[in-house]
C-alpha cells in the first residue's frame, strides 16, 4: 500500500521495481454504489476536516470547508441517497473533485481506491443507480469483477445546485382569501 499525504490509497501497490502502469482511475463507494471519476479529473483527499454548517439548508448539504484559502461546498451524498447521514464524530474523508472555482467536496465513509485498467461494459449491468447518480453516470466499467459507474461530476454539480434551490424555495402562501381553494 502506498501512502499519499499520510493517507493510504487502497489498491495502490508498492513495488521495488517500476511496473508498467496502465490507466488508473479513482473510485469510491456510497453505500452499495461504486463510482469512479472520469479520466483526467483532478481530485484530492482530505481527512476529517472542520465543516462550517449553515442553518436553513438541506440536510444533505453539509456546509463549507476552507481548502487552501478557498471555500468548497461539501455534500453528504449518502444522506441524499437515503442511506442516512454520515456520522461526522467518526472517521470520514472528503473527496475534493476538480479545481477551483468548480471544486466539489463529497463526504466518504470509506477511503477511495485506485482502479487499474477499467474495462468498459454496457450500461445495463448491475443494479441501476438511484437519482441523482443515475443522471450523472456516463458509462460503466468492470474492475476485478466489480461494476463501477463513471461519474460526470459537472452533471452532479448542476443537479445539486438545482435541487438545493428547489429545497430552499419558500412555500408560497396565498394571502388573497378570494383565491383560496375550498
Amino acid at each position: 500500500m502506498v501512502e499519499r499525504s499520510g493517507i493510504s490509497l487502497a489498491g495502490a501497490e508498492q513495488d521495488s521495481e517500476p511496473a508498467e502502469v496502465g490507466e488508473v482511475r479513482h473510485g469510491f463507494q456510497l453505500g452499495p454504489h461504486r463510482l469512479m471519476l472520469r479520466a483526467g479529473t483532478f481530485s484530492e483527499l482530505s481527512s476529517k476536516t472542520h465543516i462550517c454548517v449553515l442553518p436553513d439548508t438541506p440536510a444533505w448539504f453539509s456546509g463549507f470547508i476552507n481548502h487552501r484559502g478557498h471555500t468548497v461546498p461539501v455534500y453528504d451524498l449518502s444522506l441524499l441517497l437515503g442511506q442516512g447521514a454520515t456520522d461526522l464524530s467518526r472517521q470520514y474523508w472528503i473527496l475534493l473533485v476538480d479545481r477551483q472555482p468548480s471544486t466539489l467536496g463529497i463526504i466518504l465513509r470509506q477511503i477511495p481506491v485506485a482502479l487499474r485498467d477499467p474495462e468498459p461494459i454496457s450500461n445495463d449491468h448491475d443494479d441501476p443507480l438511484p437519482e441523482p447518480l443515475a443522471s450523472c453516470q456516463t458509462s460503466q466499467y468492470r474492475v476485478q469483477q466489480q461494476c463501477w459507474g463513471e461519474l460526470d461530476h459537472h452533471a452532479l454539480i448542476r443537479y445539486l445546485k438545482r435541487h438545493f434551490r428547489e429545497a430552499a424555495k419558500p412555500v408560497a402562501h396565498n394571502s388573497n382569501k378570494n383565491n383560496e381553494l375550498s
